[in-house]
């Protein structure tokens, strides 16, 4: 189990270093929701590479092929991206698989009787 790149050729050295150590940081909390430990595949692309600047976009998979979450993320900043996507996928994986970090969130559904 862990984290495998497609896609890393097209960014510099001190960018790998960074989106490796972004999802490296955060692949353990990310391991914590779900209820089997699963591999986490990390899709990167880049657009408009003939401008002052590139668009990044990330996709993320977690999960095998009966349990997978899947989301992306595109943005200028490619640290800010990579975090983005993280987040949409956490808050995926909340909602898929009802582990909700916020206790108040399960006991007031609870309350209510929605949950």
């Amino acid at each position: 189990m862990g984290i495998y790149y497609t896609g890393m050729k097209i960014l510099s050295n001190i960018e790998q270093s960074q989106v490796k150590s972004i999802l490296e940081t955060e692949y353990p909390r990310l391991v914590e929701i779900m209820p089997k430990k699963q591999d986490l595949k990390v899709m990167i692309k880049s657009y408009d590479n003939e401008g002052k600047r590139k668009k990044y976009s990330i996709h993320l998979r977690l999960g095998g092929t009966f349990q997978a979450v899947s989301t992306e993320a595109a943005d200028w900043d490619l640290r800010r991206t990579t975090h983005k996507a993280v987040k949409n996928l956490e808050k995926e994986m909340e909602h898929k698989f009802r582990r909700f970090k916020n206790p108040l969130h399960c006991a007031a559904r609870q309350l209510l009787g929605l949950h």
